[in-house]
């Protein structure tokens, strides 16, 4: 009669009660449920022409860090970076990019014409 039980998850969990009070043989909260800590913003769902993974660094980019986006070669991403806030809303801004298609500069042209920016152009 009026012990606890303090509740415990594994790495990467937490509890949803901090105790479980004990009366009359009755827990008080019943039960606690253990639910995954989310120390950042998960990445967006994979791109088109995107790398498998959207971001260099990793499945969860943490508070106050930016989502490096990556794309296929030959395509660049629409924006350079996500930026997970550190305001506690866990979402990337802007929450997702495109992987645009870039343009190939024209070959073969007479007395010596090119694209003084390359042979690949970006969007």
């Amino acid at each position: 009669h009026g012990k606890i039980c303090t509740p415990s998850c594994i790495t990467g969990y937490k509890s949803s009660e901090k105790r479980l009070d004990c009366y009359d043989g009755l827990l008080n909260p019943p039960g606690f449920e253990c639910t995954p800590i989310f120390l950042g913003c998960p990445t967006p769902p994979p791109v088109g022409n995107g790398l498998g993974q959207p971001c260099l660094e990793g499945m969860i980019i943490s508070e106050g860090q930016n989502c490096t986006t990556v794309c296929l070669a030959g395509f660049q991403p629409s924006v350079p970076a996500l930026q997970c806030p550190e305001d506690g809303s866990l979402q990337l801004v802007p929450s997702t990019f495109k992987c645009i298609a870039k343009c190939n500069a024209p070959t073969d042209i007479d007395n010596g014409g090119r694209c003084i920016e390359g042979g690949i152009i970006d969007h």
